[in-house]
Parts: C-alpha cells; sequence; structure tokens
C-alpha cells in the first residue's frame, strides 16, 4: 500500500509526496505553518522516541534525535509553535493517576523542555488533551 501525504497551501494549490515508511509509520504528526515541514515522532522498540522531520517539497528525511524520555513512553499529540514542535506524553503514575507532561522539543537535536504537568486522578474519567 502506498500512503501520500497532501499539504494544502493557504493561497491555493498543494503539495503531494509519498513519504518513506519511517514517516507513515510515525504516527504523530505535525505540519508546519509554511506547509511544507512535517514533523513526527517515531517511537523504537526498547528505545526513546525520536523527533524527526520532513520535507514535503524536497522528500528529505532529517536524521533526528532520540528525546530525553523513557523507551516506553510515545508521544500522543504533535504541534508547531514557532521552529519548535510541541508535543504531549502521557503516562499512569503508581497511584493509577494519569500524569500529562507537555514538552517543547527541538526538532534539530532532540533538546526537550517541559512546559507543563498536571495530573488527572484516579477513577473514571475522560480526556481531551489541548490541541486534538
Amino acid at each position: 500500500m502506498t500512503t501520500a501525504l497532501y499539504a494544502l497551501r493557504p493561497g491555493g494549490g498543494f503539495l503531494k509526496r509519498s513519504p518513506p515508511t519511517i514517516v507513515v509509520n510515525g504516527g504523530t504528526y505535525a505540519l508546519d505553518a509554511g506547509g511544507t515541514t512535517v514533523g513526527f515522532f517515531a517511537a523504537g522498540q526498547d528505545k526513546p522516541p525520536r523527533v524527526r522531520t520532513y520535507d514535503l517539497a524536497s522528500g528529505e528525511l532529517s536524521a533526528g534525535a532520540d528525546l530525553p524520555l523513557p523507551a516506553d513512553v510515545s508521544p500522543c499529540l504533535a504541534r508547531w509553535s514557532g521552529g519548535r514542535l510541541t508535543t504531549t506524553i502521557t503516562t499512569d503514575d503508581r497511584s493509577g493517576a494519569t500524569v500529562v507532561r507537555v514538552f517543547t522539543v527541538d526538532p534539530a537535536n532532540g533538546a526537550a523542555e517541559q512546559a507543563d504537568e498536571y495530573t488527572i486522578r484516579s477513577g473514571y474519567h475522560a480526556y481531551v488533551l489541548a490541541g486534538e
């Protein structure tokens, strides 16, 4: 199966490219405001998540960088904020509560800074993260 990515341009027209499998399997994507660069997080088996970028115009895939996070977490949301990607990570703590952490990430080197953290206490609940 072939997957194509389309970026609709604000002034009209679009970019279309069939990306490599690593991009397709990334699962957590964000298109930059210029409409050409896709930022994504690739989760590795027994490895920390890795941030990478894919240029829709040229087809260039960045080498990427590992995030300073444990191997068992996966980013569940991505969006661009300036030249950095913002991602949200959710984990469960020992009490059964969900801990939500928001990071800003430099896609060039994987440097991540925690921007926010909050806890959703255990019990029956549903939550929607900002940006979803």
